[in-house]
């Protein structure tokens, strides 16, 4: 998972997952604080509880269907719960849905579990109306992305708080052996604040003029100032990711290859960010239209793949003078958007088709002959 960053940068950096402030101001929430109330609306899957019982540890962990890591983590986290199971409690908690009516929300969020099936084995809730778990556990905690994951320990203590793949299964084992510091936890939680607080420091030292250069299409200049970013805040190269591997696409392809390479090393990597650029990108050898179509032909075969990945794949197919795939990967972009997206929105990816069909000397289809 990609650090979050503030609105600005993020343009230009990774996908992050933020969320906007509400007037709601809850109790600061941290390591070591009595756990809030917890609260769901309904219960999705397994059995429903009513309040974090003492005596038990327990572990809510807050996802979306639309959130991409969420759908990466969720089967890690089944395997911790078939773990821990008898001696720690998982809750799924949706939270920050999104959905044009109530009704499709929820809908969605049925439809989404129910594809997952058994890797997402544990129980999953909804947040109330009023956003109570978002508010007076997420936001409170200083958590504006997700996955995250809150861990109560069998005193109703908050005992962790982080993202589920870095650093919980550790922190459960150490809790059901007896042996968690609350003192050490709670100080690596400052640490990533202070962390945290770089990134915001960095957007307003360097966004503006990374999205003006983007703009100018001046990629020795952004390569220039993710380097000067990069050494007056060291450790941020995930913030800076998407800007520094734009610019080398244009200005030094054996070091983009290279940064994209150590991408794919990672335990977690984030391969949809180059692929997006990349096909975004006008230009380029096709060696590298044919690197994005390999990463999100991968990425669709996952069922629970946002359909949108078939925007950028027929963009880099049409790009690597495959037209007839990309015809294909079109047509299965607006079979998932007409009724869904905005009409304004399908009408532009009816116009991408029409080019597609032309470029592959066949003759446009309207959406009046579908």
């Amino acid at each position: 998972m990609r650090p979050l960053l503030p609105v600005s940068l993020a343009l230009l950096a990774a996908p992050v997952l933020l969320m906007a402030a509400d007037e709601v101001k809850p109790a600061p929430l941290t390591v070591g604080s009595p756990a809030p109330a917890f609260k769901a609306a309904r219960w999705v899957k397994g059995t429903p509880v009513a309040s974090l019982e003492k005596g038990k540890v327990h572990v809510v962990e807050f996802w979306a269907t639309w959130c991409g890591p969420c759908r990466m983590t969720i089967p890690h986290m089944t395997k911790m719960a078939k773990a821990f199971e008898g001696k720690v409690n998982f809750i799924g908690m949706n939270v920050w849905e999104r959905g044009e009516t109530p009704e499709k929300l929820e809908a969605g969020v049925d439809a989404f579990v129910k594809t997952m099936g058994d890797r997402m084995g544990y129980a999953v809730a909804r947040d109330t109306a009023d956003f109570h778990m978002a508010n007076a556990w997420m936001k409170a905690a200083g958590q504006n992305g997700i996955p995250a994951a809150i861990v109560v320990d069998a005193e109703g203590r908050v005992a962790w708080i982080g993202h589920p793949l870095n650093g919980l299964e550790k922190t459960l084992q150490n809790i059901v052996a007896g042996k968690h510091d609350l003192a050490a936890a709670k100080a690596q939680l400052e640490k990533e604040a202070a962390f945290m607080a770089e990134g915001t420091q960095l957007q307003k030292a360097f966004g503006k003029d990374l999205e003006a250069a983007e703009k100018a299409k001046d990629h020795k200049q952004m390569l220039a100032l993710t380097e000067q970013a990069l050494a007056k805040f060291p450790g941020h190269e995930e913030d800076l990711f998407r800007p520094r591997f734009l610019a080398l696409l244009h200005v030094d392809e054996a070091k983009a290859k290279a940064l994209l390479d150590a991408e794919k090393d990672k335990f977690e990597p984030d391969l949809i960010t180059p692929a997006y650029v990349i096909a975004g990108e006008e230009g380029l050898s096709k060696a590298w239209y044919e690197r994005a179509i390999a990463i999100l032909v991968e990425d669709l075969k996952d069922p629970m793949a946002s359909p949108i990945r078939n925007l950028h794949l027929a963009r880099a197919l049409a790009k690597a003078s495959r037209p007839t795939e990309a015809v294909a990967a079109q047509e299965k972009l607006l079979a998932a958007a007409r009724g869904k997206a905005p009409e304004a929105r399908v009408k532009q990816y009816e116009a991408d088709l029409k080019l597609y069909q032309e470029a592959a000397g066949r003759k446009p289809v309207t959406a009046s002959s579908n």
